[in-house]
């Protein structure tokens, strides 16, 4: 009979060390799930990353275009497709537009 008390006494130990151990390991998991979703959390709060180049000048706005003023239209001349389509302007008018437009088309 003290064999199968002292046996029992041991297992006894034993369960309430895996018990125990258990409880340990369960404890933890918990905690690692709460670091993890304080992380994730930190995470959403974070902004969008910025990619920086050490090698590349930062972009500018590009400068506008220059026309060459020979070939660039003047905003006071109005195309001859403009005066046909019948603004009120005379006749004369509409073929003083044609001869510009002409004029303008050959030192191209």
């Amino acid at each position: 009979m003290l064999k199968t008390e002292n046996i029992s006494r041991n297992l006894s130990k034993d369960l309430e060390k895996a018990n125990d151990e258990s409880d340990k390991w369960k404890r933890r998991i918990e905690s690692v799930k709460e670091e993890r979703d304080k992380l994730l959390t930190k995470l959403k709060e974070k902004p969008e990353p910025q990619i920086i180049y050490r090698d590349r000048e930062p972009e500018t706005e590009p400068e506008p275009r220059r026309e060459d003023p020979r070939t660039a239209r003047p905003a006071y001349q109005s195309s001859s497709a403009d005066i046909a389509a019948g603004n009120g302007e005379s006749n004369e008018e509409y073929w003083a537009a044609v001869l510009r437009e002409k004029q303008r088309l050959k030192l191209r």
